[in-house]
């Protein structure tokens, strides 16, 4: 697998997302890289075309979620960068 055919997606835009997408962007690997996170895209350094708005407010402990499907699809990897109690519903869309 070529470096180019490589789609790498980062789930949370926060501080640590935020690093994770520098260091990813600034290496000149060709990989393809998505951000997603629940807010806009408030951050001038995060292009637009990498910027994903997830659909609807990420779940606490007792919700169930779907949105990630979609975001995790087409990846090859994902990146969680979120807090620690949405893990759950990334990883079920994982699976």
């Amino acid at each position: 697998m070529k470096n180019q055919d490589i789609h790498i997606g980062i789930v949370g835009a926060g501080n640590i997302g935020f690093a994770i997408y520098q260091l990813l962007v600034s290496t000149g690997e060709k990989y393809k890289v998505s951000i997603a996170d629940q807010i806009e895209n408030k951050n001038v350094f995060i292009s637009e075309e990498h910027y994903v708005k997830l659909k609807v407010t990420i779940p606490t402990y007792e919700g169930e979620s779907t949105q990630f499907n979609e975001f995790v699809n087409d990846k090859t990897l994902i990146i969680n960068a979120l807090p620690f109690h949405q893990n759950i519903n990334l990883y079920k869309a994982c699976l």
